[in-house]
This record gives C-alpha cells, structure tokens and sequence, in this order.
C-alpha cells in the first residue's frame, strides 16, 4: 500500500471542522444546566402550556380582586379619594357635560384641577374609561388597578423570559403576583400601582433595545417613559439607573468596537438617533399637560411639599395673578440651589441620606414582601451575580432596577412611606424566584418551588380571604429601625406574615375584606334624620370637623329622578338609603368655632376626636347645643391599620321646620333670608304666596346693596358684608349671581394688598409678592351653581391686625383672575 497522503482537488469537499454551537445573547431557550435541549416541536409545546398556565394566573388575580372588592367596605379616603374624584370629574368631562365640539371638551380637560396632593392623570383618565365601559361604582373605578396588575403580571413573566426558560418564568411570574405588597395594592385605586406596571415594562423594553440600538423599541420606551410621568412625577427615578447603564453601555460597545471608522460613526448617530427619538416622545406624551399646570406643581413640590427632600426648594411661592412663565424662570433659578455644589456635598448625602439606609429594607419586610421572600430575595442577589445561568444583562439590570431605585428614594427625600417601595419590589421578588431556582438538582428545586409557592399562598389567605386570627400575625424579634417598624404597622419585630399592611396615610390598611365604614355611619345619620320630616328643599348642607373628604360619597347619596338624574347614585343601594335632599358639604374646620361662620346655614355637623380628647368634645356639645343642634349619634372606631382609636359624632339642627309668615320674613337680613330660601330646606313647605312674599323681599333687600360686579360672562358678586370670628379670623358672606352655568370648577379668587409700611408685617414667604392670598374651591363647586340662581358663599380668613385692599375674583388655573377681579376697597383688619 502506497503511503502517500490523498491530494485535495477542486472536487473535494473541504475538511469538517468541528464548531461549538454558540446561543443567541437574547435567546430565550437556553436549556437547563444538565437538561438536553427538545426539538422544536417539543419547545413549542413546552412554551405554550406556560403560556396557558400564565392565563390561568392572570384570571385567577382577576377574580379574587373582583370578588374582594365586592365583599370590601373599606372607607374610601385621603389620595385614594382624591383619584377617584378626578377620575369622575373626567368622565363627566369626556362623557357627560354636552360641549359644542371637540375644542371645548379638550380645553375643559386640561383646565381640571390636579388636585391636593398634585399628581398627573393618567389613572384617573384610566378610572373614567373605566366607568364609561362598565358604568359607575367607586369598586369599578378601582378595577382599574386590577387591569394593570394582569399587566404587570404579563411584563415580568416576559421579563423573566429573558433569563429563563418559559416554566422558570411561570414561577417567576407566580412569585410576583403573590407577593403581598403587589396584590394587596392591586385592589386600590392609587398611582403607585400605575407607576409599577409602567416601571416594569420600561425595563423590559430598555432590555429588548439591544443595547440602545433598536429604534422601536426605544420608542416603545419613550412612550413608557412619558406615561410614566403622567402616572407619578417620580416614576422616572426607578429605572433611571438601568436606563442609564444600558444607553452607557451601548455607547462603550460603539466606541470600543474595533469596525471601520465610517461603521463606528454610522452606529454612533443611531444611538443619537436613538436618545433624541426617545426624549422627543417622552416629552410630546407629558409636556403639554405639565406645562400647562406648571404653577400648580411648582407651588406644590417646592412650598406645600417643600420636605421632600434635598431636591424640594424653599422659594416663594408664586402669586395668584403670575402666569406659568415667571413660574418657569423662577423654577430655572432654584435648579442651582437644590444640586449637590460639589463631591463632599455629594459624599454627605450618601454618609446622612435624608431616610436610613435601614429604612427601605425594613419597609419590604415588615409591609412588603415579609422576612422569607426578602431573605431569598438576598440570595437571588448573590445567585444573579455568581450564577453562571443567570449572569449577563437582563439579570443585571434587574439588580441595577431594585438598588438603583433604593438609593435614589433614599437620597432624594426626606420623608419616606412603605408605598415608595412598590414599583421596585417586583424586581427584589424576581431575583428571589431566582434564588429558588439555583440549585443544580432538579428535585431540591421542585421541592423549594412547592415549599415556597404554599408559603406565599399561606400569606395571600390571611391578607385576602379572612384573618387567621391569632394566627394572623408572626414575626421574629428584632428592632432594627424602630421608628419605621412601629409607624408602618406597630411592629416589635421582622415580619413572617401578618393579616394588615400599613403603607402610608394614604394606604392605612391593606387586609382582607373589612366591614367598618364610618363615612357610611354618618351618612346614613344623616339621612335617618333627614326622614324624620325634615326632608323640604334641595339641599340638606353639612359641615366637617377634622373629617376629611366625603365630598365623593355624599353624591352616591343624591336621589336620582328622570327630571333629575343622578349618574353617580350607587345601584347597589335599595330606596330607603337615599334622602329627598341632597346631602352637600359646605365646609370643613379643625373646631366648631372655626367655621363658626357656616353654622348657621347647616342643617348637620360632623366631627371626630381621638381618645383622651373628651373634655374638648364637651366644649364643643355645648357650642354646638348654643347654636341649636342636638347630637344624633356617637361612636368608637378602634385602631386600623395606621389610624388611632377614634370617637365619630354626628349633630343635626334641632329645629328644621319652623312657623313662618310675613312679620318674621320682614325681621330676616339677607344672609337669613337667602338661607331660608336655599339653605335650610324648608321653604318648598311654604304657602306659594308666602314663597313668592320671601322672594321679593329678597330683592328688595339686594337692591339696597352695591350694584353686582361682573367678574366675567358666567357670574357677578355682591360683598354682602364681614363679621369678625375671633381676633384674628374675618368672616365674608360673597353672593354671587350666575349668569350662565358654568362646566368647569374654578376657585375663587381672594387677596388682601397691603401698604409698603407694612409689607414687613407679612410671613417672609409673601413679603416679595406684597400681598396675602386666601384663594379656596367653594363648596358647593362652581359647577353646581344653576344659571340664575344665586350662591352664597362664606369666607372666612385669618390675617394680622392691619388694613388691606381686598379683590376677589374666579381664579383661572394659570393663577390669573378669570375675567376681571372686583375690589373690595381698603379693609382695616384691627377696627372689624
């Protein structure tokens, strides 16, 4: 045999080199470490049952929040209220009020107000869609939150997807949507849930921008982005540090890259490209909206909120009469004084951050995702890092998500709440499906993935179906921020599981289905009392003391007739719950004494007091039994969530239906008689004849008054005349006369101009503008006040003993006067 090497020809195929297979960086089929990769088919098949089972998921979160919200009775209160009042104020905007076209109906939106706290609307236009396709309930206008969290439980299953195959990011999923913080927020109508759904799809899309280079997905992103700012002002600062990573990133693998100079450019003006594409749409989503309501959120963040933190300014508030360009340059001006001058500045922020470092930590565990899952939320860290299945961009960014996110809510502000948490707590609770996920054996990892999953749903029982009682509650004994562990939940400890979450003011109790509503108590007092025969006239008015905001229940309780439809009256209720008159605020105070001037046009007063306060309840019973109430009703209501133990009463006007003929008619002034008329609910029982003799004697009397003013087209005013309340406190009785009804609520404008000589005198806050504000939203809102009527409104204002030029007016949202403001001419403060 011939030793000689066969020669290769043209003809013959070329040697086979053997090629190690290399996966895609973004795949999504990397098999398991130890785990043969299935053919194509079998991948399918796999993947789609998750996909199924993901549906089940989503379903199930979908029911279990409708049924809670049918079961629950919780009292809608604080921000949650103030959402929800919003979200009805737009769709009675959008859906309701008959404007003459599409101009109108878009100016009239821009011009409601953001309310107090100031937020951006983007959830309270999702709750009018809401009531607009499922009809209206205060439970389907929270649904809302519901639709984002099947949302938020698809985006972090698509997140998840980047790291694992498609029944790790099942679990993942699974892990996520139970966690207590996220489902137990799911079922109220709050911003931060908003914030967090759009925080994880923003994450998501930044991974699928390739490094800052795919120009539909940036634009995806942008769109995120500026729905994130229509959602919370801060939405923003939970994925900047990711986002930051990912476009520095792409800009290092361009110029890094060792290409052709001519390629490097080419790839360097797509991610300009990129970067203005997404700050263009980003701004094109929030700017007008922002802009246009520019004075209202810098007067907020920088006076009413000005302890946020390092980034909230101390400057002076703008005036009502500036507009949003002295608010701009203003802004401009402050930007200097709220960053960090130099690095040592920078170094002292980190060293005595405005929260402790503790705080956050102690707020994912005590009310947000309890002691295990943030322990294995720790290893998930560790296993993201080290792990060689996990370790490249999306399990990195995830981390950069959750501490960037820690960092920046830790530094920028001066007051914190567990709530702040939420839109990063998703990211902590994927990196612990991650530590569950790690072991190298199969069944220590399906024996981790049970054990964990009958924890979580342990958990989810006892905060959603019903309390385990005793049981309910389990913690280990340890202080490690005591302030925050008390505050949030009085915890002596670190939570196992517990049966009530505490997020805040706004988030007070987070549990399964409650029962004790005490806005329901006083109303139904209310309308209990109303059917003793008291029930003449349109309106049976009432006044709060230190009860907030039962504006928004109050019309759930007006009857609804076909002359007079009530879109909002709850269709869950039988007749007997609604009243003949409509229950109506007229003003709220932290005493009796302090809104002393609307006493005598109420027909009900209510009021609470925390426990150790019942010597100042006896002064006020006898106050109020001097000004001719009696009191209806008394009760307890023990401590929830983050609300002390509270006594509830309620006062009620001990005579409503009085003998009136013609002799006490004449002895009336106007501000009785236009009591009488409109007030007091007992003019309609009147002989008509001894109706009309009332009216006329009313316009005799106004014709004795100075001529109206016309402050614009919908309305004039009449100064009726001041009394002092106290040796500080002027009260003003306004009637105002309206034109033609007006289809937005303004607030009324009302400002006392003083002398140089005393501009001194003024808070340091209002010596630059010279003049003191007391601008307020009237009760009953301007859009109630019926074309040609009249409307009397009592204003009262605390000022120093000193002369002032009074003007009032209808304040547009630009802080100018609606029209023209009416003067009330030089007010000497120390003679009233």
């Amino acid at each position: 045999m011939s030793s000689e090497k066969p020669k290769l020809t043209l003809e013959s195929p070329p040697p086979r080199i053997p090629i190690e297979p290399v996966l895609p960086v973004e795949s999504d089929l990397t098999p398991l470490p130890g785990v043969r990769g299935k053919d194509k088919g079998a991948v399918s098949t796999h993947a789609g049952t998750a996909w199924f089972l993901l549906l089940v998921l989503i379903l199930f979160h979908v029911v279990a929040n409708l049924a809670w919200l049918k079961q629950d009775r919780h009292v809608i209160r604080t921000d949650e209220e103030g959402h929800m009042q919003i979200a009805r104020a737009y769709h009675e905007t959008l859906f309701v009020t008959p404007y003459p076209n599409l101009v109108e109906r878009i100016i009239a939106i821009g011009d409601i107000r953001p309310g107090n706290p100031a937020h951006p609307p983007l959830l309270s236009i999702l709750g009018a869609l809401m009531i607009r396709v499922f009809g209206y309930h205060p439970d389907i206008i929270a649904a809302t939150t519901t639709v984002l969290f099947a949302l938020l439980i698809l985006g972090f299953f698509l997140l998840a997807r980047r790291i694992l195959n498609p029944w790790e990011a099942l679990f993942a999923a699974f892990v996520v949507s139970f966690t207590p913080m996220i489902y137990a927020s799911s079922r109220f109508f709050m911003t931060d849930f908003l914030s967090a759904t759009i925080t994880v799809w923003a994450i998501y899309a930044l991974l699928k921008s390739r490094l800052f280079r795919h120009t539909g997905w940036l634009f995806f992103f942008g769109l995120l982005n500026g729905l994130g700012f229509m959602a919370r002002i801060n939405t923003f600062l939970y994925y900047i540090v990711p986002a930051a990573f990912i476009a520095l990133a792409g800009l290092w693998a361009v110029l890094a890259t060792r290409e052709e100079e001519g390629r490097r450019w080419r790839k360097l003006g797509l991610l300009t490209l990129n970067a203005i594409v997404t700050l263009v749409v980003t701004f094109g989503v929030c700017a007008p909206w922002y802009f246009h309501h520019l004075d209202t959120f810098y007067t907020f963040w920088t006076q009413t909120h000005a302890s946020g933190g390092p980034l909230a300014s101390k400057a002076t508030e703008p005036g009502p009469l500036s507009t949003v360009v002295p608010a701009a340059i203003q802004i401009a001006q402050a930007i200097p004084n709220r960053l960090p001058a130099c690095l040592s500045a920078i170094r002292e922020h980190f060293l005595h951050p405005g929260e402790p470092w503790l705080r956050y930590p102690v707020y994912l565990i005590n009310n947000g995702v309890f002691l295990p899952t943030f322990f294995m939320g720790l290893l998930g860290f560790l296993c993201a890092l080290a792990h060689r299945r996990f370790r490249g961009l999306p399990a990195f960014t995830i981390i950069l998500w959750v501490l960037g996110a820690w960092v920046l809510m830790t530094i920028l502000f001066k007051n914190s709440t567990p709530r702040y948490a939420l839109p990063f707590a998703g990211g902590f609770t994927l990196l612990a499906a991650l530590a569950i996920l790690s072991p190298p054996w199969r069944w220590i990892r399906g024996l981790l993935v049970v054990l964990f999953s009958a924890l979580l749903l342990f958990q989810y029982g006892n905060l959603t179906a019903r309390s385990y009682g005793t049981y309910g509650r389990m913690a280990v004994a340890a202080e490690i921020d005591p302030t925050a562990q008390m505050r949030y939940g009085g915890d002596q400890g670190l939570v196992l599981w517990k049966d009530i979450l505490v997020f805040g003011e706004s988030f007070a109790r987070l549990s399964a289905p409650v029962d004790d509503n005490y806005k329901e108590r006083l109303f139904d007092d209310m309308v209990a009392d109303e059917k003793r025969g008291k029930a003449n006239g349109e309106f049976a008015n009432y006044l709060r003391v230190r009860v907030r905001g039962m504006e928004f229940d109050e019309r759930h309780y007006w009857p609804s007739t076909k002359e007079a439809p009530n879109p909002y009256a709850r269709r869950d209720w039988t007749p007997d719950r609604f009243p003949a008159r409509k229950l109506r605020s007229i003003g709220m105070g932290d005493s009796p004494e302090e809104v002393a001037g609307k006493l005598d046009g109420a027909d009900y007063l209510v009021y609470y007091i925390r426990e150790g306060e019942e010597a100042l309840e006896a002064r006020w019973h006898q106050y109020l039994v001097r000004r001719g109430f009696q009191r209806l009703d008394r009760f307890f209501m023990p401590r929830s969530g983050g609300t002390e133990d509270r006594i509830y009463g309620v006062y009620g006007r001990k005579v409503h239906n009085i003998d009136v003929t013609r002799a006490t008619i004449d002895q009336l002034n106007l501000v009785q008689l236009y009591q009488l008329q409109y007030a007091w609910g007992r003019f309609s029982g009147l002989e008509p004849a001894l109706q009309q003799y009332a009216r006329n004697r009313f316009q005799e009397l106004l014709r004795r008054e100075a001529a109206p003013v016309k402050l614009n087209d919908e309305v004039s005013v009449i100064p009726l005349g001041r009394r002092r309340i106290d040796a500080k406190t002027v009260a003003f009785d306004l009637l105002f006369h309206v034109n033609r009804a007006m289809k937005r609520d303004w607030d009324i404008l009302f400002i006392g101009k003083v002398g140089k000589e005393d501009i001194g005198r003024l808070p340091a806050n209002k010596q630059i503008q010279g003049y003191m504000d007391w601008n307020f939203e009237p009760s009953p809102p301007t859009t109630r006040w019926r074309e040609g009527d009249y409307v009397l409104i009592t204003h009262q204002v605390e000022a120093e003993p000193m002369s002032y030029f009074i003007q009032v007016g209808i304040l547009s949202p630009s802080g100018a006067p609606h029209g023209t403001a009416a003067d009330l001419g030089w007010i000497d403060f120390s003679k009233e």
